[in-house]
């Protein structure tokens, strides 16, 4: 399994390059988020850009809401929640 670059991960805005950027608390850039390209405006690539700042955070707590959880119950409900949560924490580690 591929690990991920470890959180936290902040948003850094460019007005010089019209860039919004992901970097690591190390300093290194995860994503380069341009302004204007296929139509996407600064309030979406802002809005984009929380949501990946945000993924070690939702991965970490989507897997303690797993354990905290414990074995699958047999309510039907539970089980749907918990099969959707470990879907995104497989999506998010690329299994």
């Amino acid at each position: 399994m591929t690990k991920h670059t470890p959180g936290p991960w902040t948003i850094v805005e460019d007005p010089e390059s019209a860039w919004t950027e992901i970097w690591t608390k190390e300093n290194q850039a995860i994503a380069y988020l341009p302004w204007t390209v296929l139509g996407i405006d600064k309030e979406e690539v802002a809005a984009n850009a929380r949501l990946i700042a945000a993924a070690p955070d939702l991965l970490k707590a989507c897997k303690e809401f797993i354990v905290a959880l414990g074995p699958p119950p047999d309510l039907v409900l539970k089980s749907i929640a918990i099969t959707e949560i470990q879907r995104a924490i497989q999506k998010a580690e690329g299994n």
